[in-house]
């Protein structure tokens, strides 16, 4: 089942093919029953691509913004064994301009097909251009965000490749035989979400993912995923930018209190994000890997401990600026282990032991 709306036949349609008269289709049907494949059709898709194949691989890209076509696999065809399908969608896509391949997963020196430095063989890693995310914008439920992921590819893509783990596992839920399951759908996320701290200012709070799954109980979540490549320090300043976005009053609100006429406290992330129903802010996750088992439980420590100030309040009622954004940790291999809805996030100041992640964000045990 196709996951997104767009239609790229509609696409090419757009941009100046030709209809199909009466007798063009009683010639296809003639070359379909010599054939099995319509010529017309194995002229615009060389590569024997469906419509629901080029459709999942548009909406996958629109929300991930770089992927390899064995991920777009796991997303939306967890059934197959093989990629090949997805890559000839992507090849008759490619075709046509709304999505382009400009590197590989094993970075600049490596080769498809071959074993990159590390890890498995390298994959072909695909974006979409300017007319595919056009495109995609004006087909996907609520949107795309952000821009083109230019050049992102071209290096390897490896904080990509670790965030859209993270939504594999969200999506597909855990590889483990009696593992929760998934809690919501791609078109849930978007990636490197750009939140200022303040009007006009660079200061920003760029997101990973953001999760908006309401009806499994996560009406917004704002995901990390830490690599382990900078400091503790570094990732404990994420959060609190983090508390400083979230503690941003709306200009008219400013304008209004400093003449006198208001009192108001309205929120910038309230404009942009629905009501948690939980005390505190939007909760934010940090995904850890890339690490030994006890390097990582260190580091998870220590960014509890740097980061104390931002969530320490974060099971009352929320005062801007007074730490209360609810904290969430886990590691990546138990959550593709597990699903996000097995016993794995860790939540700061609950004192209590790993849950699944609605009982994490409620602060209780059942």
């Amino acid at each position: 089942m196709s996951v997104g709306r767009a239609r790229l036949d509609c696409l090419i349609t757009a941009s100046g093919e030709e209809g199909v008269s009466h007798t063009q289709e009683q010639e296809q049907v003639q070359e379909r029953e010599q054939t099995g494949t319509p010529k017309r059709r194995r002229v615009l898709y060389p590569y024997g691509s469906s419509s629901p194949e080029r459709d999942d691989a548009i909406t996958v890209l629109g929300a991930l913004r770089v992927a390899t076509a064995t991920q777009i696999m796991r997303l939306t065809r967890p059934h197959l064994s093989d990629n090949k399908s997805i890559r000839n969608a992507l090849l008759d896509l490619a075709k046509h301009g709304p999505v382009v391949s400009e590197g590989n997963t094993a970075g600049p020196r490596g080769r498809i097909g071959t074993p990159g430095r590390a890890g498995p063989a390298a994959q072909k890693l695909w974006r979409l251009t300017a007319a595919g995310l056009d495109y995609a914008d004006k087909n996907m439920v609520d949107g795309v965000d952000g821009g083109l992921a230019r050049g992102v590819a071209r290096g390897g893509a490896k904080h990509a490749m670790a965030v859209n783990e993270t939504v594999i596992a969200f999506v597909r839920g855990g590889s483990l035989p009696d593992a929760a399951g998934g809690i919501c759908g791609v078109q849930a996320f978007r990636t490197e979400t750009h939140l200022p701290i303040a009007s006009g200012s660079k200061a920003a709070v760029r997101v990973d993912a953001v999760l908006r799954a309401p009806a499994a109980g996560v009406p917004v979540l704002m995901i990390e995923v830490d690599r382990g490549t900078e400091s503790p320090e570094r990732v404990a300043e994420k959060l609190a930018r983090y508390d400083q976005y979230f503690a941003r009053t709306l200009y008219e609100v400013k304008r209004s209190n400093a003449m006198g006429g208001n009192t108001g406290t309205g929120l910038h992330w309230q404009t942009l994000f629905p009501p948690t129903g939980r005390p505190g802010t939007p909760p934010v996750a940090i995904v850890f890997t890339g690490m030994s088992r006890p390097a990582l439980a260190n580091r998870i420590n220590r960014v509890l401990e740097l980061t104390s100030e931002h969530w320490q309040f974060s099971f009352q009622d929320y005062q801007a600026g007074e730490g209360g954004v609810p904290l969430l940790v886990t590691a990546l291999d138990d959550l593709l282990a597990h699903g996000p809805a097995g016993p794995v996030w860790y939540r700061a100041g609950a004192g209590m032991p790993r849950r699944g992640l609605v009982q994490a964000l409620d602060g209780t045990l059942d």
